[in-house]
């Protein structure tokens, strides 16, 4: 549902990534409700998404692209352990 409305928007590569808040209106969902939905079709197809700019969700273009995308996810998940381990 979600990876179709990307395909029709051409949202390809993150220089095209759509808004969240423009996905949310375009499929009636709430954010957490997008998030959700997106987690769920991420295990079927590849999503990414991005913070830089206004943030947003787009399909990969590239090797390149999802290669940027999981070394971001990465990076973040170690930032939260680093932070979890210093409290």
């Amino acid at each position: 549902y979600v990876f179709q409305i990307l395909k029709q928007a051409g949202a390809i590569g993150e220089g095209r990534a759509m808004t969240s808040r423009e996905l949310m209106r375009r499929a009636g969902l709430t954010r957490r409700e997008l998030v959700r939905r997106v987690n769920r079709e991420r295990k079927r197809h590849f999503i990414c998404s991005t913070t830089s700019g206004d943030g947003g969700y787009y399909r990969p273009a590239s090797r390149a692209d999802i290669q940027h995308f999981l070394a971001g996810q990465e990076n973040r998940s170690e930032e939260h352990t680093s932070e979890l381990q210093s409290q």
